[in-house]
């Protein structure tokens, strides 16, 4: 499941509200044993825990010296560039935040490994408190052994997806930025990693609805499908996300409801098992979202089903006394059973 290729930590001192700030680095980077396959694993399931993940991509027109060295290290795949990736990109981060006032340190965990066969760089800062212990070994800092590592929320988190990085896809994010819910995913570290906008609303929404056409229809109790059909199941969605508070989406809370309350990431693991992006909570698009909805009428001998986005004056438009539906393809259809008959 987890194979680790490199990684290190490095440790950032910096007190709330003073300036400047220092850097106490690892000599090297470390040996991979159990402790750190606990500590990245941990840590890649972090993201996919957290609510406040937001998807994204490398800001262009510019480089900073995290996004110069990480290409670097793509170009040469060695220890002594993935070594000084990190000890130079968290050089620019010292200089960024000793005068922030509101930014204070940790230990930064920057990995490169391999997940249920995909690939991630990751770049996680982990805040010094209680239930995270690291010691220094020979120059280089370590997890220790013992019931006090425990990372279930990060502080902040990069992460690169490197199969999406590297596909053709023009119109792709292979960033997952996620910060603790308590704080807000502070702008500093989002420039450091020369991050750029979040993905819209628009788009997530249309992610969704991409995945509810297509996601397993839900299994009550006794073992039988929960809704009739797809359309039903889709209508319930919709519903639901209709009377939230915010009329927001919320992927895990769906997953609960819809799957179970053992199965809160199921839509999230659906969504990343068929590459499709999507952020776990954002607000929903009220015509996108009107996708799920199927339409019904009836009169004696005319049945007639259609999707909400089709009611327009190009496929299917509704007048005052008549209904006009525009297309080639049900007219051939319709002679064809016509002529066999």
């Amino acid at each position: 499941m987890l194979a680790i290729s490199r990684y290190v930590i490095h440790e950032v001192h910096k007190d709330f509200n003073v300036k400047g700030a220092t850097i106490d680095p690892s000599l090297n980077i470390a040996f991979v044993d159990d402790f750190a396959k606990k500590l990245v694993s941990d840590s890649h399931i972090s993201f996919a825990d957290s609510t406040s993940l937001k998807n994204t991509q490398f800001e262009t027109g510019h480089s900073t010296v995290f996004h110069t060295g990480l290409t670097n290290y793509f170009s040469d795949e060695t220890d002594e560039k993935f070594y000084n990736f990190t000890i130079n990109s968290l050089g620019d981060l010292k200089t960024k935040i000793e005068n922030e006032q509101f930014a204070v340190g940790g230990y930064y965990l920057f990995a490169d490994y391999h997940y249920d066969g995909r690939r991630f760089i990751s770049a996680v800062l982990l805040r010094k408190k209680s239930g995270v212990n690291f010691q220094k070994i020979r120059g280089i800092y370590l997890p220790v052994d013992g019931e006090n590592i425990n990372i279930d929320k990060i502080a902040m988190g990069f992460r690169l997806n490197h199969g999406i990085f590297i596909s053709d896809d023009a119109d792709k994010n292979y960033i997952a930025l996620v910060t603790n819910q308590k704080e807000k995913l502070s702008g500093y570290f989002k420039s450091w990693v020369q991050a750029a906008g979040i993905i819209s609303n628009d788009k997530n929404t249309t992610s969704f609805v991409r995945i509810i056409n297509s996601i397993d229809m839900p299994i009550a109790d006794d073992g039988t499908p929960k809704y009739e059909n797809r359309e039903e199941m889709k209508k319930a969605y919709y519903d639901m996300i209709e009377q939230s508070p915010g009329k927001s989406i919320n992927l895990p809370h769906l997953s609960q409801h819809f799957y179970g309350e053992e199965n809160k990431s199921y839509i999230l693991n659906f969504a990343q098992n068929n590459q499709i992006i999507i952020d776990p909570e954002f607000k929903r698009s009220s015509q996108i979202l009107k996708k799920l909805i199927t339409i019904r009428a009836k009169v004696a001998g005319i049945e007639i089903t259609v999707n909400y986005d089709k009611l327009n004056v190009n496929e299917v438009d509704v007048l005052e006394d008549r209904i006009i539906i525009r297309s080639q393809a049900l007219v051939d259809q319709i002679n064809q059973q016509k002529n066999e008959q």
